[in-house]
C-alpha cells in the first residue's frame, strides 16, 4: 500500500514530501527488520520506484528543492537496505549535485559495508572503495562537498573492514591503497575538530583490521605502523579521547610490551596513564566482552610481570586524588598479579592498592577494584602454596618460597577491616561486584565461617544475597577448600529461611548447601 501511494505521488507531482518520506522510511524499515520482508518489497517493484525517486533534484524554488533533497536522501537509505551498496553507488552517480544523496549514500555505506557477507555483496566492495577514494581526493582538494569528508572517511573505514574479512594484503589494489591512506592519516596534523574525529575513526579501523585477520596484523607491522602509532600518541596528548584510540590500536598491534613502554615514557601525563591502564585491562581481562577486547594481543613474559606491577604502582602514585586512575590501577594490579611467578615479591603493588582503598573508602569503583586486587593477591597465593588450617579451614599456609608473607601482610594491613567496611558502606544492588569481591576476600583471608558471620550480622537484604553467591563462587575457584564445610549448612539454612521471598538467595543457598554437603 505504501509503495502504491509512493508511485501515485511521484506520477502526479503533488507536493507531499512528508508522505513520500514516511512511505520510503517504512520500506527501509521493512527491509532492515527481515530479509523475507525485503524480498517481498523488492518483488513488488520497490527498487524501480526508489531509483526513480533518487534520480535527482531539479526545478522549483529553494523550499521545493530542499523537500526534494529530503526525499532523495530517504530513497538512498531505502535503496541501501533493499538493493545493497551497489544500488547506492548508482544513486549517488545519478545525482552528483545532490548533497542529500551524497550524505545519505556515504552514511549507508558506512553502516552496511563492514557487514557484507554474501559473495555478490563482497564482489561490489572493491568498486565502491575505489569510488570512495576518488571522492575523498576531490573533497580534500576543494569544493562544497568537503564538508562531507568525515562521512566519506567513515564509509572508507567500513568498506576496508568488509573487504579485509575476505582478502589478504596484495589481493585487492584498492584495499591496499586505502589501508596505506588510513596509516597516512595518523601522520597528519590535528588542525580542526574534524581532523581529530577522522584520526579516531581511522585508528579504530586499523585496530579492527589487526584483529580480523592475522595477515593484516603482519602487514601493518611491515608498514611501520608501530612507529606511526607511537607518533600519534605523542601528538594526541591534548586530546584525551584520541589518545585512548591510539593506545588501543597500538595494543592491538604490539601488545602489552608497547603499552608499558609508552607508559614508562609518560608517567606524569594523567591522560596517558588512563589510556595505558585501559589498554592493559582490554588485553588482560578475560571476563570482558565486546568489540574492544584484546585478549589475543601479546602479553608479557612471566618474569617481567613484577616490573610491570611496579610501573603501574608508580603511575598510580602520581595521581592519588584521581579516583578513576586509582580504580583502574587497582584493576590492572588484580589482573597482573595472577600472571606473576611464584615467590615474587610485590610490595609496591600491594602498597598502591592499600593507598587507594584507604584514601577513597567512599568511592565504590575504587573500593570494588581494590577488593578485586586483594582477592587476586590471595588467590595467587593459594595457587602458589598449599592450603590448610592456619587459624581457619580456609586460611593459607606460609611456606619457604616467600609468597606466604602476602597473607600476613594483607591481614596486618587491615584488609579484613576494609572488606567489612566496604559491605557496610556500599550495600546496594548497584554494587554487587564490589560486594562479591569483598566477601571472597573475607573467605580467603578469614575463612568461610567468618564471612558467613558477617552476612548474618548484615541481616536480610542484598548483602546476604550477593554474599552467599560470592561464597559459591569462592568454592568454585578453590574446590580444594570444600572439605568439612557441612558445619556451615545450618547458618545458610537459617539465613535462607528468613528471606523466603528472595528467589535469588534461595537459589544461591541451595547451591552452597549442595557444595558443602557433597562427598569429597
Amino acid at each position: 500500500a505504501h509503495q502504491e501511494q509512493l508511485s501515485d505521488q511521484l506520477a502526479s507531482g503533488a507536493d507531499t514530501s512528508e508522505l513520500v518520506c514516511a512511505c520510503v522510511n517504512t520500506l527501509a524499515s521493512l527491509a532492515k527488520d527481515s530479509t523475507i520482508q525485503a524480498e517481498v518489497v523488492r518483488q513488488h517493484g520497490a527498487l524501480e520506484v526508489l531509483a526513480q525517486l533518487a534520480s535527482g533534484v531539479s526545478g522549483g524554488d529553494v523550499s521545493v528543492q530542499a523537500r526534494r533533497e529530503q526525499e532523495l536522501e530517504a530513497a538512498v537509505w531505502a535503496l541501501g537496505y533493499l538493493g545493497g551498496i551497489g544500488t547506492v553507488l548508482q544513486a549517488m552517480s545519478r545525482a552528483p549535485s545532490s548533497h542529500g544523496a551524497l550524505r545519505a549514500g556515504l552514511d549507508v555505506v558506512a553502516e552496511l559495508a563492514s557487514q557484507c557477507m554474501s559473495p555478490h555483496e563482497v564482489s561490489v566492495l572493491p568498486e565502491v572503495l575505489g569510488a570512495l577514494l576518488r571522492l575523498l581526493a576531490q573533497m580534500t582538494a576543494s569544493g562544497p562537498a568537503i564538508r562531507f569528508r568525515k562521512n566519506c572517511v567513515a564509509a572508507i573505514c567500513s568498506t576496508v573492514i568488509g573487504l579485509a574479512l575476505h582478502a589478504d594484503p596484495g589481493q585487492v589494489q584498492e584495499l591496499d591503497r586505502a589501508v596505506l591512506g588510513l596509516l597516512e592519516v595518523q601522520t597528519q596534523e590535528l588542525v580542526e575538530d574534524i581532523d581529530i574525529d577522522i584520526a579516531k575513526m581511522t585508528l579504530e579501523s586499523l585496530g579492527r583490521l589487526i584483529l580480523v585477520r592475522p595477515t593484516w596484523h603482519q602487514h601493518l607491522r611491515n608498514c611501520n605502523a608501530e612507529a606511526i602509532f607511537s607518533q600519534r600518541i605523542r601528538s594526541s596528548r591534548a586530546h584525551r579521547r584520541l589518545l585512548k584510540y591510539a593506545f588501543w590500536a597500538s595494543a592491538a598491534l604490539a601488545g602489552l610490551p608497547f603499552v608499558c613502554h609508552e607508559l614508562h615514557l609518560q608517567l606524569r601525563s594523567q591522560d596517558t596513564v588512563d589510556a595505558a591502564f585501559c589498554a592493559i585491562i582490554d588485553i588482560l581481562d578475560d571476563d570482558l566482552e565486546g568489540d574492544w577486547v584484546l585478549r589475543e594481543s601479546e602479553r608479557c613474559d612471566q618474569q617481567v610481570v613484577p616490573s610491570v606491577l611496579r610501573l603501574v604502582a608508580e603511575a598510580m602514585d602520581g595521581f592519588l586524588a584521581d579516583t578513576v586512575l586509582q580504580s583502574r590501577g587497582c584493576h590492572c594490579i588484580g589482573l597482573l598479579v595472577t600472571l606473576a611467578p611464584p615467590g615474587a615479591m610485590l610490595p609496591e603493588a600491594i602498597t598502591a592498592v592499600f593507598t587507594a582503598a584507604r584514601r577513597h573508602p567512599k568511592s565504590s569503583c575504587v573500593v570494588r577494584d581494590a577488593c578485586f586486587a586483594f582477592h587476586a593477591l590471595l588467590e595467587w597465593q593459594l595457587s602458589c602454596e598449599g592450603v590448610g588450617g592456619a587459624g581457619d579451614e580456609c586460611s593459607t599456609l606460609p611456606d619457604t618460597r616467600g609468597t606466604g608473607a602476602i597473607d600476613a601482610l594483607l591481614r596486618d594491613g587491615g584488609v579484613e577491616v576494609i572488606a567489612r567496611q566496604a559491605l557496610a558502606d556500599h550495600a546496594s544492588a548497584a554494587n554487587s561486584d564490589l560486594m562479591e569481591e569483598a566477601v571472597m576476600v573475607l573467605c580467603a583471608l578469614a575463612g568461610v565461617g567468618e564471612a558467613l558471620c558477617v552476612l548474618v550480622d548484615a541481616g536480610p537484604g542484598v548483602v546476604r544475597t550477593v554474599g552467599v553467591k560470592a561464597i559459591c563462587e569462592f568454592f568454585r575457584r578453590q574446590p580444594r577448600l570444600l572439605q568439612e564445610q557441612a558445619v556451615h549448612v545450618p547458618t545458610v539454612v537459617a539465613m535462607a529461611s528468613e528471606s523466603i521471598e528472595d528467589e535469588a538467595l534461595q537459589q544461591h543457598a541451595a547451591l552452597l548447601i549442595g557444595l558443602c554437603t557433597a562427598p569429597c
